[in-house]
């Protein structure tokens, strides 16, 4: 939020934010630069060590934490249900396994 009250003061010119991409968990804040490119500002907002257990989340606990503005290439849209998104995402997953390469000199 520093550096988002710091652009701001600046006047730059904001695009999207400040909000929390569901799959990585960072905390986002676009900006526009002065030729119009749209550059990502971000942290990372989890803090992980060896006591903390690996987990397997579904697509929907996941997409139940999004927070922030939807993306102005939405505005006025009803976004997509989460079961749908959750769909998509496992059969992309499973699509691009299917065309996955082996390394080279292992066996299959």
């Amino acid at each position: 939020m520093l550096g988002h009250q710091h652009l701001k003061s600046r006047q730059r010119e904001p695009a999207w934010g400040v909000g929390r991409h569901i799959m990585g968990s960072q905390i986002f804040d676009y900006w526009k630069d002065p030729f119009g490119n749209e550059l990502e500002h971000w942290t990372d907002g989890d803090l992980f060590t060896a006591a903390d257990p690996p987990q397997k989340q579904p697509m929907s606990a996941l997409l139940a934490v999004q927070w922030g503005a939807p993306h102005p290439m939405f505005a006025g849209k009803l976004a997509p249900p989460p079961g749908l998104v959750s769909f998509f995402m496992a059969l992309r997953l499973r699509v691009l396994g299917l065309f996955r390469t082996k390394p080279k000199g292992k066996p299959a």
